[in-house]
């Protein structure tokens, strides 16, 4: 029973999970999501490529700035006052715009292009350079600069350009769309929303009139979560370059939480010349339960689940074939290097504790 209860609560995020990939969006691109503040977010599709993004830690912080229409027909007068001419208009600029109770704080930088892309038209003889990157404006309301990189509440415009603003309030703004999100949002059957202990993403678009809607993992900022990795990897194992899949399961008890628990199965597949010359495969499989240890994204208080600080797991053989491995072999392995797919694991095999022990090194490349 208690088993049943536990995957009730595990099986919606995994849902929900599934369900974002109807939307192409910022926030559900890779590594992308921890670009902006807060512990939920709300991204609005604007048309032609065009978003703004609300990141927040509570619905409440939403709806007491949600008339962001205002804050936009201060923000345009203010940045035509400081906007530089000559400035090259295949540079990204990002713009930090932050309303204090008596002032307004403009801080702007720019990115220059690392490449050059041309569009050839038909038609036309001169090819096009176009543009890449797009201007992200950042508004936050504070008196000053928070002593951490982060904040909890802030609004993103994501523009092709910064003159697209002027075209998006004159064809309506966003405060309509922002306020059916809110709406969204309160009328949600599986959780609260509104609770400020729940986090939730949400993004909405609007085809022909008809709005479209997508939440993604709803639900308790500490709710506990499955995370499936699966991967290929090779060894050097006894002195054998020995190709594996691996499967890890980890149990992550809450979306800040920074350990995962994990069970694992690895299949190492080991090649030998047979009695009759044919190459013959043998399969050593291992199963293994351990932890790892994940840190913060940077300048952010959610956790980074894509990059593994260390980890470390024991292992017992399951399936042996050959004379590879003895029934009391013991498997100590770790994550030394993890980025992105790219994984450098140590190992150490073992007969019983710590006899006939041997070095192993494994590359993996997965989840």
């Amino acid at each position: 029973m208690r088993l049943l209860l536990f995957l009730s609560l595990l099986l919606p995020g995994i849902a929900g999970t599934a369900m974002a990939q109807r939307f192409d969006s910022h926030i559900t691109r890779a590594n992308n999501k921890a670009r902006f503040d807060g512990t939920s977010r709300i991204e609005i599709d604007l048309g032609q490529h065009n978003a703004v993004i609300i990141g927040f830690s509570q619905l409440s912080q939403v709806e007491a700035h949600k008339n962001i229409d205002s804050v936009l027909r201060l923000f345009l007068p203010d940045y035509r006052k400081i906007a530089d001419s000559t400035q090259d208009p295949l540079q990204a600029a990002f713009i930090h715009y932050r309303l204090g109770d008596i002032s307004r704080t403009i801080e702007s930088r720019t990115t220059p292009a690392t490449s050059a892309t041309f569009r050839f038209m038909t038609g036309k003889e001169a090819p096009s350079l176009v543009r890449t990157r797009q201007d992200t404006i950042q508004i936050v309301w504070s008196a000053s600069p928070v002593k951490q990189p982060y904040y909890d509440f802030s609004i993103y415009l994501l523009l092709n350009t910064l003159s697209d603003l002027e075209g998006i309030l004159q064809q309506g703004g966003v405060n309509r769309r922002v306020e059916e999100t809110i709406n969204l949002a309160k009328q949600y059957k599986g959780h609260d929303l509104t609770n400020p202990r729940m986090s939730f993403d949400l993004q909405y678009k609007e085809e022909s009139g008809v709005g479209r809607h997508n939440f993604i993992n709803p639900g308790s900022k500490h709710q506990p979560f499955l995370s499936f990795q699966p991967g290929i990897g090779a060894g050097l194992i006894r002195n054998q370059l020995v190709p594996s899949f691996n499967l890890d399961v980890q149990l992550i008890p809450s979306r800040l939480h920074t350990v995962g628990y994990s069970v694992g199965y690895s299949s190492n597949f080991f090649f030998a010349n047979a009695a009759d010359n044919r190459i013959q495969t043998l399969r050593n499989d291992f199963l293994s339960v351990g932890l790892a240890f994940y840190g913060h994204n940077q300048g952010r208080p959610t956790t980074a689940f894509t990059r593994q600080i260390a980890a470390f797991s024991i292992g017992f053989p399951v399936h042996r074939s050959g004379p590879y491995f003895q029934a009391n072999t013991i498997k100590l392995s770790g994550t030394l290097f993890h980025k992105g797919f790219f994984k450098v694991q140590p190992e150490i095999y073992m007969n019983g504790f710590f006899k006939n022990v041997y070095p192993g090194l494994k590359i993996g490349f997965g989840l």
